[in-house]
């Protein structure tokens, strides 16, 4: 019985993407479609890989769980779905076609991949930001969840481009299909080559090189993963001939990535990041702490719902490791208990660590303004640009932690 039930949701969901397909005349052919996928980096790169094309005067429109933009408008995307489901991300091409777009940069998920969403779309380019496991639960293991990321190959037009970075390229290039394989990395060899990369709180520099061309960047966005989304954008726009002087301005011009690393103060320093993994959390709070002279106060929790429970206590060790104060709240329960929730991330901190319990999210950013001094560090992790709380039931309550976060500070 179980498995007809999941027979009959496989095709489900193959079938309501063809036939969005076919409605909309394949809409996938009348742009250049670039799909972006990966475990972290996916929206940033869409926007910063967006805008780049833009700046080229290419008419683009994009999807991201940041941000729609249908050529002329970009709008906040409130509806908590990343990458659309059933027959609507044909119809978003189809209206962008319509509307003279000539490319779009959509963000790609697992998820959506699994439910087939990207069926008949024909993209002209995909790149692959990383892959660490995340979505565990949802895929059944690691493999399948990888497995799931790298089938987008086989969605790549005849002579089309695959980016990867250069830590996946050897792994990855016999697996391009029908793709073209460009590396963006460190390597002189590289399509695109990074150098001199430096950062902050409060913005990046990188040297970029490909072939005879070479520009410097100097971008007002700050944090550990700039550059690496800088250079996969870079990547993106050089298979469609972008020069590196374009890209230089069209980086520059970007002063923010709604929720990603994003400075709401520096008196005392608040940061909201989306960092919800743990690569992403490993690699943030290190960089927080290390660019922090005061105390580091850190907000966060772990999504429900069956999602990912085997990381809550390894996302505690790394708050532990790296906060003077933890204060756990909610982020998206879901149909779980909260309060098991907490108790899962509870475990893995040590006996000595300054540990909050707060499970209503607004009084948790309340409580760490309150505790933070002059020279310390908020940081409040994993909501980033959202706009809602999924309870359960399929409940939802408005949040949003940057809207929010600056009435308290008063600079709203």
């Amino acid at each position: 019985m179980r498995r007809t039930l999941q027979a009959a949701r496989n095709l489900f969901h193959i079938l309501f993407p063809v036939l969005g397909a076919i409605r909309y005349g394949i809409p996938g052919r009348k742009l250049r479609v670039i799909g972006i996928t990966g475990t972290d980096g996916k929206s940033s790169t869409v926007l910063l890989t967006a805008a780049i094309l833009r700046a080229q005067g290419y008419r683009v429109v994009h999807y991201s769980s940041i941000s729609t933009h249908d050529g002329e408008i970009e709008m906040p995307n409130t509806r908590k779905m990343t990458m659309p489901g059933r027959m609507e991300l044909h119809r978003f091409l189809a209206m962008s076609a319509k509307k003279g777009a000539t490319h779009a940069v959509v963000e790609v998920t697992s998820e959506g991949i699994r439910q087939n969403r990207h069926r008949m779309v024909g993209f002209a380019a995909v790149a692959v930001t990383n892959i660490t496991p995340e979505h565990i639960e949802s895929h059944g293991s690691f493999a399948r969840y990888r497995r799931a990321k790298l089938s987008l190959f086989r969605h790549v037009r005849a002579g089309g481009a695959i980016v990867l970075p250069e830590h996946l390229a050897e792994e990855l290039s016999p697996l391009k299909g029908a793709g073209k394989v460009f590396v963006v990395g460190t390597d002189a060899s590289s399509f695109v080559q990074e150098a001199d990369a430096a950062g902050d709180m409060h913005g990046s520099t990188v040297r970029i090189i490909r072939g005879q061309e070479e520009v410097r960047i100097e971008s007002k966005l700050g944090g550990p993963f700039a550059v690496s989304n800088m250079l996969m954008a870079t990547g993106i726009a050089s298979v469609f001939g972008v020069p590196l002087g374009v890209v230089k301005t069209a980086i520059e011009g970007v002063s923010i990535i709604p929720g990603r690393f994003e400075v709401l103060s520096r008196h005392p320093l608040v940061i909201v990041d989306y960092a919800h993994t743990l690569k992403a959390l490993g690699e943030l709070l290190p960089f927080v702490r290390a660019h922090s002279n005061g105390r580091l106060i850190h907000v966060f929790g772990a999504a429900g719902g069956g999602r990912d429970r085997y990381k809550r206590p390894l996302l505690a060790k790394i708050s532990g490791e790296n906060a003077d104060v933890s204060i756990i709240s909610e982020e998206n329960p879901f149909d779980e208990d909260p309060k098991q929730i907490t108790s899962d991330i509870l475990a893995g901190f040590s006996d000595t660590h300054d540990v909050r319990v707060v499970p209503v999210r607004e009084e948790a950013a309340a409580l760490a303004l309150t505790l933070a001094g002059k020279g310390d560090t908020v940081l409040l992790t994993a909501k980033g640009s959202e706009t809602r709380i999924a309870g359960v039931h399929g409940s939802f309550r408005p949040y949003n932690e940057r809207t929010y976060v600056r009435c308290l500070l008063g600079t709203s």
